[in-house]
């Protein structure tokens, strides 16, 4: 089995979301990175009818999203009470083995591949 590998988990946050769209008038520009994996999969989270999770926002542009879930993946990852287990989960669209990370008494967590990639924030 792998092992999972708190600093690549934090890096892959920061990588451009793979299905992420480039904002309005850069369509051209394919290079340009909108969102993080983390600001896309926090907008996804907190843009849900109500934010009835409790997910931190950030005002204007979903890019403004990116240092704020970066700084929530890694207060998760960085939290020595969280735990991570091997779990079954959907990864890309298809359920596969996991990492799951919780934390006692937090109701966020997240979910990386297990080749240590993030992939998306759970609720607890």
């Amino acid at each position: 089995m792998a092992h999972f590998d708190r600093g690549r988990a934090s890096e892959s946050g920061e990588e451009p979301a793979p299905n992420a769209k480039a904002p309005k008038g850069k369509k051209d520009q394919k290079d340009v990175p909108w969102q993080s994996r983390a600001g896309r999969a926090l907008g996804k989270k907190g843009g849900r009818g109500g934010n009835n999770g409790g997910w931190p926002t950030a005002p204007g542009s979903p890019v403004n999203l990116n240092p704020v879930a970066e700084a929530l993946l890694d207060r998760l990852l960085g939290d020595p009470r969280g735990v991570v287990t091997v779990e079954r989960g959907r990864i890309d669209g298809e359920f596969e083995d996991c990492y799951d990370l919780e934390t006692p008494g937090e109701p966020h967590g997240a979910r990386f591949s297990m080749d240590s990639i993030f992939e998306t924030f759970l609720n607890f």
